[in-house]
């Protein structure tokens, strides 16, 4: 191999390493370049005593798949509430206490994360391995936050993932639940329903929820409330009703 060819490989090796580096801001210029880059800013609240926190730094913020998704979409900043340290803010000056308290925080490690107007999103306390934390980080930068839960996200993911392996009509009725709901995707959660029926999920609750993500005032959506309505359905909570309980079912073991 000639010279310039190791040259050249050299380079584009050492920039694809410092390209895929992670870069812990201070907060303000943090702020800046959240608002510059359009980005979410996670604070990563830690203190030098929390065996997790280090974890998660050592195996977690290590992982190369989190620094690509962190790299892409956020501006990350770490903060230890237990020294001493201010933050310049539009609003004034605070400690890093105070952020702590303010932002909710009340155990290590924990996770924040803020839009760049400073709005917070969301608080997520305790350690997450890497593959939790992509979950997390792609519900953040998709925006679904504005819809549900971290925490009705990862039960939805965890509903599909167990459908893959071992299907079963509730479970399609949990996730053509989520698809409805939160998603607004009719036509997919119909095609969940529907997977539930042909298995002998037949209950006004199904009915009901057919209805729902069929065609607005089509022939089929009034077919499916009129059998709904045949075994006692009266109103859209008993859909929400059935799901918690097969939620319960599905994932009390677990």
């Amino acid at each position: 191999m000639n010279t310039i060819l190791k040259i050249f490989l050299y380079t584009l090796l050492t920039v694809s390493l410092v390209a895929n580096e992670l870069t812990w801001q201070k907060f303000e210029d943090a702020l800046n370049s959240a608002k510059q880059d359009d980005k979410i800013l996670l604070v990563s609240f830690y203190t030098d005593w929390c065996g997790w926190c280090r974890k998660m730094d050592n195996e977690t913020y290590t992982n190369d798949e989190v620094k690509n998704l962190l790299n892409k979409d956020f501006v990350t900043v770490k903060i230890n509430p237990e020294k001493s340290g201010t933050i310049n803010l539009p609003s004034g000056t605070i400690t890093f206490k105070q952020l702590a308290s303010e932002l909710g925080v009340r155990s290590f490690p924990s996770t924040a994360f803020l839009t760049s107007e400073l709005l917070l999103i969301d608080v997520v306390p305790g350690y997450y391995e890497p593959s939790n934390m992509k979950t997390l980080l792609n519900f953040m930068s998709d925006g679904l936050f504005k819809n549900l839960s971290f925490q009705d996200y990862q039960l939805f993911t965890e509903a599909k993932k167990l459908n893959e392996t071992n299907p079963s009509h509730k479970l399609n009725y949990v996730i053509g639940y989520f698809q409805l709901t939160f998603f607004d995707d009719k036509e997919a959660a119909y095609k969940n329903f529907e997977t539930a029926l042909n298995k002998d999920l037949i209950t006004k609750e199904i009915y009901a929820a057919l209805h729902f993500a069929s065609s607005e005032n089509s022939n089929k959506s009034k077919e499916w409330l009129k059998k709904a309505e045949s075994l006692g359905y009266t109103e859209k909570s008993e859909l929400d009703e059935l799901v918690i309980n097969f939620v319960k079912e599905i994932f009390a073991t677990r």
